[in-house]
């Protein structure tokens, strides 16, 4: 089979497509055709060498979706499924690959009669369940709620922005260019703001109130992101785009406003398994749900679709296609 192969870090260049061994499913795993897979910022991070459980080499990929060929009969050969891959890295070969193995744990099941297209179905690999899951597992966001989204040109906040706007009454999303306002506009939001870093005075200033916040910026942003939520809000980070993961000197009682709730999300197998995928896929299908913007790329393509992610041009979701 083809793979996509990292075999030291550096640059985009540093991916090659390589003969390599397909690789054989063992008990209470499916081996998966992939047809798609979607990038993800972690991915540039690892290829750079800045992962902690980076090895070389390595066929990266944290997302699939494809249709099962083999396995243990748990998941019969010619399903379609879709693939959480990310915490099996690199214990396990990742997406960027003709073919990839999985642990039936791992995968979800698409309904016969969904017709997406394999670019729309891999968004709900990572970026569809990493929303939904931090809105609603983590925010319990509410049709009364005024959500700010920070972070909002992400794919998360783009994908966050799509599934909130029909469950709360407000959303508004920063980000740190003008020139994106036009694309947070087209996902629906209420109010775009010029985040400098210091978004809770202007907040303040402005009148503005948010009864629930998603950090996706990380350490860099959080402890403000704390001072824009009203009493009694939760506060959620489910990101570090910003680089760091730690809070220097971060000392809760003074950080934290009283009655207010801060909370973390990250992706788990079970929250994979238990979000409304079928749901979510009939939404798209029947134009309930509008998905960011999708930017396909071909596995020969592989260089350019990471410098465009690396350089932040994608404005929306990257899929690469099979």
């Amino acid at each position: 089979m083809e793979a996509i192969v990292v075999n030291e870090p550096g640059p985009p260049e540093v991916l090659h497509v390589e003969s390599y061994p397909r690789p054989p499913p063992k008990s209470g795993e499916i081996l998966i055709e992939v047809k798609a897979f979607g990038l993800s910022r972690s991915e540039i991070l690892a290829r750079q060498g800045h992962s902690a459980n980076a090895r070389f080499p390595q066929i990266m990929g944290r997302e699939a979706v494809g249709i099962v060929t083999a396995g243990d009969g748990t998941v019969a050969s010619g399903t379609r499924v879709v693939a959480m891959i990310s915490d099996l890295l690199p214990e396990y070969p990742g997406s960027y690959a003709q073919y990839t193995r999985v642990p039936v744990t791992h995968v979800r099941r698409i309904h016969p009669l969904c017709k997406l297209s394999w670019e729309h179905l891999a968004v709900f690999s990572e970026m569809i369940p990493t929303a939904w899951n931090a809105l609603f597992r983590a925010l319990r966001l509410h049709p009364d709620d005024r959500l700010l989204i920070r972070g909002g040109t992400t794919a998360i906040g783009l994908a966050a922005t799509c599934i909130a706007k029909r469950h709360c009454s407000f959303i508004a999303c920063t980000t740190r260019q003008e020139s994106r306002k036009q694309l947070l506009e087209g996902v629906g939001a209420n109010k775009i703001l010029i985040d400098d870093g210091y978004l809770s005075q202007k907040i303040k200033s402005e009148g503005l109130e948010f009864t629930k916040v998603l950090d996706l910026i990380g350490a860099k942003t959080i402890t403000d992101s704390l001072q824009c939520v009203r009493p009694y809000g939760i506060v959620c980070l489910a990101g570090t785009i910003g680089g760091d993961s730690t809070i220097p000197d971060f000392n809760p009682m003074d950080a934290v406003p009283s009655t207010v709730s801060f909370t973390t999300y990250k992706s788990s197998v079970e929250d994979f398994r238990n979000f409304p995928l079928d749901v979510l896929c009939h939404e798209v299908e029947t134009g309930h749900l509008k998905l960011p913007n999708i930017r396909i790329y071909f596995s020969n393509q592989i260089v350019e679709a990471h410098r465009s992610m690396e350089e932040n041009r994608a404005e929306g979701k990257v899929v690469v296609l099979w």
